[in-house]
């Protein structure tokens, strides 16, 4: 099985930088709970060993997400984040970042929030395991012009938002207060798939080991994220798939096996439907490995 989390980061603040002047007017507004989020402005960011700097967020929310490296930040608290951390500043606030023995490469939104929407700082920022691998592929997928590469560019940003917007008070509240396990559902699952995508997954699974009933699985997960757990394991299977074709010569049914599709007739299907040709004519395209 591949192993997307384990992987560094393998672009650079340029890569990064001519990603987001591609995407910038692309990323989509949405609708969440009432609240209306309009994306403004994305660009990355980094924060070389040592060196300080101190970021104000005015009329805008502001979220950070770390892709290498490491760094110091503080706002009421300081804490050390690390790749797949998420740090989001509300309108009015201020935070320190400090570099840590590596340099730290992030990206960077502003986005506004109509009403305004309460994001406390946590105890702790969040780690996503999913949003480093997202970003390399979104990468990849800009690098190469890869068919469709734009909208499921704008699918992942928007799914960042959403789970971000999904921790506010105002936004999530329901009839009775979640549990620790509800509220925190959503990474659960993210890294149990992202750690069993080349198994045999089902829904069954995935709740007996969030310990929660599948109806409650299914129910929150959407409610949290605004995908179902089958569609975000899809993803992480063709993102496998995607890194396979590329970076490996392995054979197509060795590929699919990797990628969690055992059937070649199926994986083929699944993989055309998702980026809009057959894997080998994607391999041929845009593969980057020397031919042995």
């Amino acid at each position: 099985m591949i192993d997307t989390i384990d992987k560094p980061f393998p672009y650079t603040f340029t890569d990064i930088y001519r990603v987001c002047l591609r995407i910038n007017n692309l990323l989509p507004a949405f609708t969440q709970a009432g609240y209306h989020v309009v994306p403004r402005f994305i660009y990355p960011r980094e924060c070389r060993p040592g060196a300080t700097f101190q970021v104000q967020a005015e009329e805008r929310f502001e979220i950070n997400l770390i892709l290498a490296g490491e760094a110091t930040v503080r706002m009421t608290r300081e804490s050390v984040v690390t790749p797949g951390a998420v740090v989001y500043q509300e309108p009015g606030t201020t935070c320190r970042w400090r570099g840590g023995e590596h340099s730290c490469l992030m990206v960077f939104f502003w986005l506004y929030i109509d009403p305004p929407a309460g994001l406390p700082e946590p105890r702790r920022w969040p780690v996503w395991p999913w949003a480093v691998p997202d970003w390399t592929l979104i990468t990849e997928e800009s690098r190469h012009n890869i068919h469709g590469w734009a909208e499921r560019a704008g699918w992942r940003v928007s799914t960042l938002f959403s789970r971000l917007l999904s921790r506010s008070a105002h936004v999530s509240k329901p009839e009775k207060p979640p549990s620790y396990s509800h509220e925190y559902l959503p990474d659960v699952v993210d890294t149990y798939l992202t750690q069993h995508f080349g198994l045999r997954i089902t829904i069954d699974d995935v709740a007996a080991h969030a310990q929660v009933s599948r109806r409650t699985l299914m129910r929150e997960y959407h409610r949290r994220t605004g995908t179902t757990i089958m569609e975000r394991l899809l993803h992480l299977r063709m993102n496998a798939a995607v890194y396979c074709l590329l970076h490996t010569n392995l054979a197509l049914a060795d590929v699919a096996v990797q990628s969690g599709i055992p059937d070649t007739n199926y994986f083929n299907r699944v993989f055309r439907r998702h980026f809009g040709m057959p894997p080998l004519v994607y391999r041929k395209m845009h593969r980057e490995v020397s031919e042995p």
